[in-house]
């Protein structure tokens, strides 16, 4: 019998290769991106081009400290079949299909964002009036395991409306030390604040709150050009 070398990739690799060419800004707001994602999904009878207010009601909340990055949102939750066979893939599924359009602005998608900010992570849900956890654990890159556990109506859950709170602890050191004193975190918080103002205006305009770290984030004034 012939002998064979190990060619398999290692979780490491794989890590390294999704988040070395990632801006943290952007990843950031690739989870915020999600979270309009949701609206399309909740809204997908609406015209979102021509209703004015198609985000009325819907939030986005960013919560940065030292040790933790949290974004929640009332945008409509994870469906499960999605989580379950999609949203935690290292990869795009080549056959996947989506009835409902997404915003797609950055397109880095949510598991490169965690693994830029942080090794753990939880991801509380809830779609349709059922609860759900998917927890991706600070050791998950040295086990042999590329499946994350889901946990079935955590008791932990904190979201009373339908949508998702995404929980990223273990900081990586490079974003430990960024956010290591409320002087750096302040500024980090100012420049996400100006990025999220060039990407979002108009869909704050249409009635999505976004707030980081308590504080609203107010759109810049967005003109349409209209050849006379």
């Amino acid at each position: 019998m012939g002998s064979s070398a190990n060619g398999s990739p290692t979780k490491e690799f794989f890590v390294e290769m999704l988040t070395r060419d990632i801006e943290l800004n952007d990843a950031i707001l690739d989870l915020l991106d999600n979270c309009l994602d949701g609206v399309v999904r909740s809204c997908a009878d609406k015209d979102k081009l021509q209703t004015s207010d198609f985000y009325s009601s819907y939030s986005a909340e960013i919560t940065i400290s030292p040790t933790e990055f949290t974004i929640t949102d009332n945008c409509g939750g994870i469906p499960r079949d999605t989580a379950e066979n999609y949203a935690f893939r290292m990869g795009r599924v080549p056959t996947t299909q989506t009835d409902n359009p997404t915003i797609g602005i950055y397109g880095i998608g949510m598991k490169r964002a965690i693994f830029k900010i942080g090794k753990a992570a939880t991801v509380f849900t809830q779609n349709s009036g059922v609860k759900y956890a998917v927890k991706i654990p600070a050791d998950w890159a040295s086990t042999g395991d590329w499946n994350f556990p889901i946990e079935e109506n955590p008791q932990d859950n904190p979201l009373t409306d339908n949508g998702t709170k995404v929980c990223i602890t273990a900081l990586n050191p490079g974003i430990a030390e960024l956010w290591g004193t409320e002087g750096n975190i302040s500024a980090f918080v100012e420049s996400l604040k100006k990025a999220i103002q060039e990407s979002y205006s108009l869909i704050i305009q249409k009635g999505f709150t976004i707030k980081i770290n308590g504080k609203t984030v107010a759109a810049n004034p967005v003109e349409l050009l209209v050849q006379k």
